[in-house]
């Protein structure tokens, strides 16, 4: 069967200097920043009409992967850090039903040492109720007979900073599997967190999924008011985390239109989880 013509796909992927954009059934979902010289990650998430879910943090991003304590080096990509996180290669993806990125970085102290390297790979399709998917696949790979240790931080690996209308306790709310709202999601345990709220007379809503193969599944989630929101794989429990060896994070992202109840929640989640895992970052989307 012949592949839809392009026009016609759900979902599309187009680069320019410095950015690239994942447009979902004609608009955009994602835009990715990756200028020499700056952290990488995602710039901005939305749905119909640019309606926005997350906000930029301090460092123009929306969701990253970094941390403020390796080895005790700033490499969490926020004003001040003194670490950095440089990208050796950067791969676009396009695919009939999904496209992506495929990046190789490296963590570099102040002094040039290489204190870890990460595979990252993210793919976008259409979801459910005129929204989108975000797959988040990452693969943390310390130096070959080194231990990495990430210190105990209010925040982990991946960061994500909501939007004001998700957060906001007239518009919208936080909520876990367990019936915890706003504030007492945090460093609470849960396969999943969902937030939604109001905006521009519309209700739209993210949803992050934990997958079982991750440590300490379900994790814990930390969640501050301002909206930043991230699991917490290698802080469990609070305490510091020490890599000796590869480590592989999956996790999908959702983004829709309306208040999902925890019933439809509950059937993406078991569709995630029905989903073969594809940790071979050379395979294409």
């Amino acid at each position: 069967m012949k592949p839809p013509p392009i026009r016609q796909r759900q979902v599309l992927l187009q680069t320019v200097p410095g950015r690239v954009d994942f447009l979902v059934r004609g608009e955009r979902f994602a835009s990715w920043r990756h200028q020499p010289g700056m952290h990488n990650g995602f710039s901005a998430f939305t749905l119909q009409d640019e309606r926005s879910l997350t906000s930029p943090a301090p460092n123009g991003l929306a969701f990253w992967i970094g941390h403020p304590d390796v080895n005790g080096v700033n490499c969490s990509g926020m004003p001040g850090a003194n670490g950095t996180i440089a990208a050796l290669r950067t791969e676009a993806r396009r695919g009939i039903y999904s496209v992506g990125i495929l990046q190789e970085c490296a963590w570099i102290s102040p002094a040039g040492e290489t204190l870890l390297r990460d595979l990252r790979r993210f793919r976008v399709a259409a979801g459910n109720c005129e929204g989108a998917v975000l797959d988040v696949t990452l693969r943390l790979i310390p130096p070959q007979g080194k231990t990495v240790v990430f210190g105990s931080n209010p925040h982990d690996i991946l960061q994500l900073q909501l939007a004001h209308a998700l957060v906001h306790p007239e518009l919208g709310q936080v909520r876990n599997r367990h019936g915890d709202s706003s504030g007492d999601v945090h460093r609470k345990s849960s396969p999943w967190l969902a937030a939604a709220g109001v905006v521009q007379e519309e209700t739209i809503g993210l949803a992050w999924l934990d997958h079982p193969q991750n440590p300490f599944y379900p994790t814990d989630w930390n969640f501050t008011s301002d909206g930043r929101l991230s699991p917490a794989p290698l802080l469990w429990a609070g305490m510091p985390g020490e890599l000796r060896t590869p480590l592989t994070l999956r996790y999908r992202i959702l983004a829709y239109m309306g208040y999902m109840e925890t019933g439809w929640l509950e059937a993406r989640y078991a569709e995630f989880l029905r989903e073969p895992a594809n940790e071979n970052f050379g395979d294409p989307i």
